[in-house]
C-alpha cells in the first residue's frame, strides 16, 4: 500500500507522489464495492484533497 500523506512517504518527488496518488486511487477502486457510495465518491473526487 503507498501512502499519500507526507510524513508516510519515502520520497517526496512529484513522480513519486503521482504514483502513490494513482496506486492509492487504483486501491480504492479495489474495494469500491465495500464502500458506500457516497463515501467512495468523496475518496475519489479531486476536490476533497
Amino acid at each position: 500500500m503507498s501512502f499519500i500523506l507526507a510524513s508516510n512517504r519515502d520520497h517526496d518527488s512529484i513522480g513519486e507522489a503521482r504514483k502513490n496518488w494513482d496506486d492509492y486511487q487504483a486501491h480504492l477502486e479495489a474495494l469500491k464495492d465495500k464502500f458506500p457510495a457516497s463515501a467512495f465518491k468523496i475518496a475519489t473526487s479531486s476536490w476533497w484533497y
